[in-house]
């Protein structure tokens, strides 16, 4: 759930960090929305890479990157590289989306996985629902500048329990190539269920993401909630 951390944390700080970089209201969307561009480049990356690499060492580097990431976002001068930054947690936490699955099934089958994934599913609906309150508490006891730091302490802290504790699942790791997974992609749009179901969710996950993205200048700006921001 990095992913979701990364991008509802910073929600209730929206208006603080456009004011701080001096965005104009129209493009304060992008802090949200570039998020979700780099998880959704790094899913296709990251999974071709742990079958190749294997799981540990690939959510090591997306962890890596992510933490990468929030420093650029953390030091940047201006909002290009504040976004710039944000992409790379985005491209990294893809990578922690992709290798929670594969690992989930590289261990489980049947209806095991399916109560597993069930409990993964559980966890990517809770975090987005708290991370705001999170980002809230954050903004009144401490300052919305800390936001950031403590996603790269929470990364940090979860490379270190991934690299002492994390178990390798993937026992048959098989070369990168370039060329098969390009045709693997091309395999699974030309299947009419798979680009139905790909379809569905991307219209049912646009509804989401158009809902972030408004969420804040919708509720602090123009109904004037203030700090309620993440009860509502």
């Amino acid at each position: 759930a990095m992913g979701a951390l990364s991008i509802d944390t910073l929600l209730p700080a929206m208006s603080m960090i456009k004011l701080h970089y001096n965005l104009p209201s129209k493009h304060g969307h992008w802090i949200i929305t570039i998020v979700f561009l780099g998880i959704a480049a790094g899913q296709l990356f990251f999974g071709p890479i742990s079958d190749s690499i294997g799981r540990k060492k690939t959510s090591l580097l997306g962890l890596l990157i992510l933490s990468a990431g929030t420093l650029i976002s953390i030091f940047s001068s201006n909002h290009e590289f504040f976004l710039v930054g944000r992409f790379f947690q985005g491209l990294g936490a893809g990578a922690t989306v992709v290798v929670s699955r594969a690992i989930a099934r590289d261990i489980y089958s049947g209806r095991q996985l399916a109560r597993l994934m069930s409990l993964v599913t559980t966890i990517f609906i809770l975090v987005p629902v708290l991370a705001p309150s999170i980002g809230q508490l954050i903004i009144s006891m401490l300052s919305w500048k800390l936001i950031l730091p403590i996603i790269l302490l929470f990364a940090i802290s979860l490379s270190l329990w991934i690299f002492f504790f994390q178990i390798e699942t993937n026992k048959n790791h098989r070369q990168l190539n370039v060329q098969r997974t390009l045709e693997d992609i091309v395999e699974v749009f030309k299947s009419k269920v798979s680009r139905s179901y790909t379809i569905a969710a991307g219209l049912t996950f646009g509804i989401l993401l158009s809902f972030l993205n408004i969420s804040q200048p919708l509720f602090q700006e123009h109904l004037l909630v203030g700090d309620a921001f993440a009860l509502y």
